[in-house]
């Protein structure tokens, strides 16, 4: 991961920035979440790289000197710092929340509520590697990637060729209106059994299609990589059809409890799941498709 500060007008990189940086897991900010990372780094040069290695250590391991006036920990003179530890291991999407310290030298530092503060995201993917699936009495292997947190609850309907996954989404439509964001979804099908199919793909049961649904044939020249790409304006749209469904939910079990109906009641910042769907018509190739057709 590499961070460097500059001038908007000129492109210079700012020298001695010095980084206040708390790293979590997910998108929800909340209180009770503990940091996988919270500390000060600077960088004389400007530029910054934090190298990770992931392990399961208990702690982190932080490779480097402090600045004696600050306490951070300061880069080597390509601008590195290396960490090994319990970060980034998992799958999913991670918050950076970083407030600029100080810059141009060490000891130039900002009034707290005058420091720049910027909040940005690192999608790292999961891999699920989904065997032994059987479609019209053919074995298959499969391999789901998720780019954005953990998925939940995937089923594979052998009956009818249909696939689905869920993952917990932040339906906080605030934030999602305020940040850049990106849902990406991958799953790998044998074309042997799914090459010559055509596909029909849902999120949170609508349609997608166009540029939303990237198929891929060429990337495997044994499978069909099917990407679900979803941008931040469709997000918001289905942040906003989420909203909805949980205010009438609400309303509803208001009325059969017999309590009156709160206008006030907010679903804001509720987690809740994003929910893909992948129908498949399970078109296979040359000889394969009569042996299986007849069978």
């Amino acid at each position: 991961m590499q961070f460097r500060l500059f001038d908007a007008k000129t492109n210079e990189t700012i020298k001695f920035v010095t980084y206040d940086m708390t790293v979590t897991k997910g998108t929800d900010p909340s209180a009770d979440v503990k940091p996988l990372l919270r500390d000060f780094f600077q960088s004389p040069s400007g530029l910054l790289t934090l190298k990770v290695d992931p392990t399961n250590d208990t702690s982190l391991t932080i490779f480097g000197n402090r600045d004696p006036f600050l306490g951070a920990w300061v880069a080597d003179p390509g601008g590195t710092i290396n960490i090994r530890g319990p970060l980034l291991q998992e799958g999913g999407l991670y918050r950076f929340d970083i407030q600029i310290f100080g810059i141009d030298y060490p000891r130039n530092i900002f009034i707290p509520e005058q420091a720049p503060n910027f909040e940005t995201f690192l999608s790292v993917g999961e891999v699920y590697n989904l065997e032994d699936l059987r479609y019209r009495g053919q074995p298959f292997n499969s391999t789901l990637i998720s780019y954005y947190d953990k998925i939940q609850d995937f089923n594979f309907d052998s009956q009818i060729g249909t696939f689905s996954w869920s993952m917990p989404f932040y339906y906080n439509i605030t934030r999602l209106r305020d940040n850049p964001i990106f849902v990406h979804e991958e799953i790998k099908l044998p074309k042997a059994l799914f090459g010559n199919g055509t596909f029909n793909a849902t999120v949170n049961g609508d349609p997608v299609s166009g540029r939303t649904l990237a198929v891929d044939p060429f990337m495997d020249q044994n499978a069909v990589i099917l990407h679900y790409l979803i941008n931040k304006n469709r997000i918001l749209e289905l942040a906003e059809e989420w909203q909805q469904q949980q205010q009438q939910q609400q309303q509803n079990q208001s009325v059969l409890d017999n309590e009156g109906i709160n206008d006030e009641t907010s679903v804001d910042n509720q987690t809740g799941l994003m929910t893909f769907v992948l129908e498949t018509s399970g078109g296979v190739q040359g000889d394969e498709q009569e042996q299986i057709s007849s069978s």
